[in-house]
């Protein structure tokens, strides 16, 4: 583990102890689709990731196509490697403030757009998040959570 990630990571049992009920119940497909994801998400390749876990690229290989199911402990250190907590790597739902950053940014550039292509982001954002408020609604009145049910 290299001294930037054991300097900040704390104990990888500790980090990971409340999320060991999510792990258990995520196949190594889950998990694995969500480490790409993530990585994706923070422009990062699989070489990269690896550098910084001092680990080789087909071990990230491995992990993303499930052909093997990290230890606990690795996924602390993947997701310290991803900057984020293991919650927001595990947790298919929390965008997490790196996500929050990254729409910022996307947010800030939307001056270059003309006024046809923001019509049209507004009106999309509108539509997400009209369906979000409904699913939630709906889920209050039959007492299910409808994220627990979304595929990643």
């Amino acid at each position: 583990m290299s001294n930037h990630v054991a300097s900040t990571i704390g104990s990888p049992k500790q980090l990971v102890c409340c999320n060991l009920v999510v792990m258990k119940t995520m196949t190594a497909e889950q998990l694995g689709q969500r480490i790409y994801q993530m990585r994706k998400m923070r422009r990062v390749t699989q070489k990269e990731l690896a550098e910084r876990l001092e680990t080789h690229q087909s071990m990230v290989a491995r992990w993303e196509n499930a052909q093997i199911h990290p230890k606990d402990e690795t996924v602390a250190r993947i997701a310290e490697a991803l900057e984020m907590t293991v919650d927001e790597l595990l947790n298919q739902h929390s965008p997490g403030p790196h996500r929050k950053d990254e729409l910022e940014a996307l947010w800030a550039e939307v001056g270059i757009l003309d006024e046809q292509d923001r019509a049209v982001l507004c009106s999309v954002l509108e539509a997400m998040i009209l369906r979000h408020r409904m699913k939630d609604a709906m889920a209050a009145t039959t007492g299910t959570n409808w994220r627990d049910n979304v595929a990643s």
